[in-house]
This record gives structure tokens, C-alpha cells and sequence, in this order.
């Protein structure tokens, strides 16, 4: 069988699909304007959204469908890694699956928006505020994968 039509038919893809909705959620509440979304667009230096049917939101560069179906490929993208990861690793409780989670986390994720932040001319602290939400959906996915898939 091909390696890649043997990865993709034991991807559960039930889990990637759960693990990237709850997090598409948890990512409209953490950057909403109740919780981090202020202090975030401060930070990343994003200017204030422009009055609905004025010019300038005619000029904004994508529109939010296409935002969101690329955020969504990427999470999908992401959670279906992270399965296979969990499946190599089979820890026996919830403890070391998220241990395992965070280490991943560590490694892989805040390593990489590290570099991303110190490159680009973002307030530093951006950091906190992407890496822990990311962080959240290491873990949120890992207790998921143990306890339901």
C-alpha cells in the first residue's frame, strides 16, 4: 500500500475534525474584545477595523471567509500531526498525554513563534497571548485524543 494513502486512512479523523472545531471556538473567544483581542490587536500593531461600506474596508486585503478557511486548514493540518504523534507515543493516562502534549508544544510550536515574533515588528508580549492559546489547544487535544478517540 502507498505510505501516504496508509497515513491518511489511519488518520482518525473524527479527532482532527473535534480538536479543530473546539479550537476554531476557543480561538473566537480568546481573541474576542471580552478576553485578549484588544490587547492582541495593540500589540501586533493591527489597525482599527474599518466602518462597515467604508472605501477602506473595500481595500482590506483578504476577506474574513478566506482568514478562516486558511486558519482551519492549518488547524486541521495541525491536529492530524498531532494524532500521529499520540498514536507513536501511546501513553497509558491522561498525565503523560498531555506531559507529551506540552513537550511537543514546547519543541515544535512555541519555538517556531518565537522566531516569527522577534522577526516581525509585534510587541514581544504577543508571545503569551499566541503561544498559551496554543498551548490550550495542545493539551485540549491531547485530553481529547485520550479520553474520547
Amino acid at each position: 500500500m502507498d505510505p501516504l494513502l496508509s497515513l491518511l486512512s489511519s488518520t482518525n479523523w473524527i479527532f482532527v475534525l473535534v480538536a479543530t472545531v473546539v479550537s476554531m471556538i476557543i480561538g473566537m473567544l480568546w481573541y474576542g474584545k471580552y478576553m485578549f483581542g484588544p490587547t492582541y490587536a495593540k500589540w501586533i500593531k493591527l489597525p482599527p477595523m474599518p466602518m462597515k461600506g467604508s472605501p477602506e474596508e473595500k481595500d482590506r486585503n483578504q476577506p474574513m471567509g478566506v482568514v478562516m478557511l486558511l486558519e482551519f486548514i492549518g488547524r486541521v493540518l495541525y491536529f492530524a500531526g498531532l494524532g500521529r504523534a499520540f498514536t507513536f507515543v501511546l501513553p497509558d493516562t491522561m498525565v503523560s498525554i498531555a506531559c507529551f502534549a506540552i513537550i511537543l508544544w514546547l519543541v515544535f510550536v512555541f519555538s517556531t513563534q518565537i522566531s516569527a515574533v522577534i522577526r516581525s515588528s509585534a510587541d514581544r508580549r504577543v508571545l503569551w497571548i499566541s503561544g498559551s492559546k496554543m498551548l490550550l489547544d495542545t493539551i485540549i487535544a491531547a485530553v481529547l485524543r485520550y479520553a474520547a478517540f
